[in-house]
């Protein structure tokens, strides 16, 4: 005889060794009771049969089974028994909301009734997962803060208690968004707004980044090198911080010219930022003014 358990079911299986039984007999004790009295006839199944699934059952709970053949005229020695211990419930419905660019707010549904705890997992990017946190029983909300802008996080909670544990929650990912420009510029604070409007400049170097035309009508090109093939993130913000486009950027190695359109934004000044290697490019763009 033997089982697999889930948090509510306990799957049973065993050998058939008799040729003229009419069915067998399953019987279950639940918890650390001693006496054979305590068991009770779960069920009884047809000849031939060789597993059963005991449904309803209470999580975290220990059950102790044993399996007898019977016919008309006799019974057979019951068979090995097996303990089986039901997981925790496990949490359901994980969600995840970015609420910055170092923090993302988890919350989850808490299915038990005997958890003592939370262990909230977290991997980057394509990495495994490392425990981060673990919050008390009846907790269902955490902040993983500290993290880093513009990456993608995927997360995972289990129940735990008393030597046991649930199985998994569902997976969610969730990208943190890129921090607010500081509006600096070659090391200077941008200047204001009517001296900028100034600019008759066709193409503007930013490092080793080409931005032209600026002033742009309804697009500019980004010219720049890389040593790597990378995804990443375009990211245009309004002198107020607001995000105006965002949109997926796909560097490939050696030379890159990027179109960027902005027919659909208002004419102003605006801050164009991006992960190259590792580096985060900051580059400035006047739109509309001819």
């Amino acid at each position: 005889l033997a089982a697999v358990a889930s948090s509510s079911e306990v799957y049973l299986s065993w050998t058939d060794n008799s040729n003229n039984e009419t069915g067998f007999v399953i019987e279950r004790k639940q918890g650390v009771q001693s006496s054979d009295n305590s068991y009770t006839e779960v069920v009884r199944v047809g000849a031939n049969v060789t597993s059963y699934h005991n449904t309803g059952l209470n999580e975290s709970t220990l059950y102790t089974y044993r399996v007898r053949s019977y016919n008309a005229v006799t019974n057979s020695d019951y068979s090995n028994v097996f303990n089986a211990f039901t997981w925790l419930s496990a949490p359901t419905a994980l969600g995840a909301t970015a609420v910055s660019a170092t923090q993302v707010d988890l919350n989850w549904t808490d299915n038990s009734s005997r958890e003592t705890g939370y262990k909230i997992e977290r991997k980057a990017g394509n990495g495994s997962y490392v425990e981060i946190a673990h919050v008390g029983a009846n907790v269902t909300r955490y902040s993983d803060a500290g993290l880093t802008e513009s990456t993608t996080y995927t997360y995972r909670v289990k129940a735990d208690g008393f030597s046991n544990e649930s199985a998994y929650s569902n997976q969610i990912a969730v990208s943190t968004t890129a921090s607010q420009p500081n509006m600096s510029h070659g090391g200077g604070a941008v200047s204001n707004l009517e001296e900028d409007t100034k600019i008759q400049v066709q193409q503007e170097e930013f490092g080793d980044v080409i931005l032209l035309p600026n002033p742009a009508k309804a697009s500019f090109i980004l010219r720049f090198s890389a040593e790597q093939k990378e995804q990443s993130i375009l990211v245009m913000y309004s002198l107020s911080g607001k995000t105006v486009l965002r949109q997926s950027l796909l560097i490939t190695k050696g030379n890159n010219e990027v179109e960027v359109q902005t027919k659909d934004i208002p004419g102003g000044i605006y801050v164009v930022r991006f992960k190259k290697g590792g580096q985060l490019i900051t580059a400035k763009v006047t739109l509309g003014y001819f």
